[in-house]
């Protein structure tokens, strides 16, 4: 298998270079057209030093000017276009049984039970909360996220409020529940945490990030990138990010539809995670994991230069995934002549990280 490393862009501002992966038959090709467009011959001398190397991997670099109109297709199995799974197509009926999709009944239940059970020790013997009821405030903080207003207040008032939810839910209900809503037994957190960072909602988001999986066929692309979700609660986890316009929050790798924006796979990044191989760098963990669902039926992942590496590409592409990505200028598997910012604007070159030339040419 190889790697095709283009650079393509205004030298003056781009910095950084695109890496993708290509089956050894598609290169082939590749470089085929190559040597009938252009002539390229490889000369006795670099044929002797390449006999002498052996057939050990090198870097070998050439400049082209070709037109780039078709796009060499992975030969692999032919992926269906993003749309619902079956399990989803079977079960909804309605939009309230799509939600029930990814929020079962099943995940709603022991919310109710440990909410009730939060209100019962620190406040009222006898608080009590249907389960129609939560779902019903699920679908206040919905409505309150399309139609944003500066407080919580706001969304009741006559001026902003929204009639839709005025007409759910008082204001004062709303605010009970939220106080009291729990995700987990409160009583053997203590214990879970030693081993699980996110007890007090682990269980709840894993049902929910199964649902996400299983709903819905991604297509082709799928993009991985990070989201910082905006919060200041007190927490091991908690990032503080500068560049971001909300500084403090809970860092998620998420894994999202190129097409639909859909989120197919999301982890929450806890900090140090002692599971994970020494010598196996973070960006590649993340990739691999979110990346595990939909691996073996051809499909490209987009990153940007946090993820992307020549280890990676080759691991994908032994899953018979691609990747597409930018890549920072200081990895070692990159040669010398793809970090020179001096060229022309507007060129173009092409490296072939591989002894596939000794093979064919």
């Amino acid at each position: 298998m190889q790697t095709l490393v283009t650079q393509m862009g205004r030298t003056s501002t781009f910095s950084q270079i695109r890496i993708r992966t290509l089956s050894c038959l598609q290169m082939t090709r590749l470089l085929l057209i190559w040597k009938r467009e252009l002539g390229w011959r490889v000369s006795p001398q670099r044929r002797r030093k390449r006999a002498q190397c052996g057939m050990k991997n090198m870097w070998v670099q050439f400049s082209v000017s070709l037109q780039w109109n078709r796009t060499l297709q992975m030969e692999s199995q032919q992926q269906r276009p993003e749309e619902e799974s079956g399990v989803a197509r079977r079960r909804i009926r309605s939009r309230l049984q799509s939600f029930l999709c990814f929020i079962t009944v099943g995940m709603l239940r022991p919310i109710q039970e440990w909410t009730i059970q939060h209100a019962r020790q620190t406040e009222q013997t006898d608080w009590f909360m249907i389960l129609h009821e939560l779902m019903a405030f699920i679908s206040v903080i919905i409505l309150r996220g399309v139609t944003k207003v500066p407080s919580l207040r706001d969304s009741w008032s006559a001026c902003l409020g929204n009639p839709l939810i005025t007409g759910i839910m008082s204001r004062n209900r709303f605010q009970d529940i939220m106080r009291h809503l729990r995700f987990d037994d409160m009583f053997t957190r203590s214990e879970r945490v030693q081993t699980d960072k996110f007890a007090a909602i682990s269980d709840v988001w894993g049902s929910f990030v199964t649902n996400c999986i299983t709903c819905y066929n991604p297509g082709r692309h799928i993009t991985i990138d990070e989201q910082l979700f905006p919060s200041k609660t007190r927490c091991c986890f908690l990032q503080y990010i500068a560049t971001k316009p909300d500084k403090f929050g809970i860092k998620f790798w998420v894994a999202c539809d190129l097409k639909t924006k859909y989120i197919c796979n999301v982890l929450p990044y806890l900090g140090k995670d002692p599971s994970r191989p020494s010598e196996e760098r973070l960006s590649e963990s993340v990739v691999m994991k979110l990346m595990e669902p939909f691996m073996d039926k051809g499909r490209t992942v987009t990153t940007d230069n946090f993820f992307t590496s020549l280890t990676l590409a080759r691991r994908l592409l032994s899953r018979k995934t691609t990747i597409l990505g930018t890549v920072n200028k200081i990895r070692r598997e990159i040669p010398q002549s793809t970090r020179k910012m001096d060229r022309k604007e507007f060129t173009t070159q092409v490296c072939c990280w591989s002894f596939l030339f000794h093979q064919h040419l």
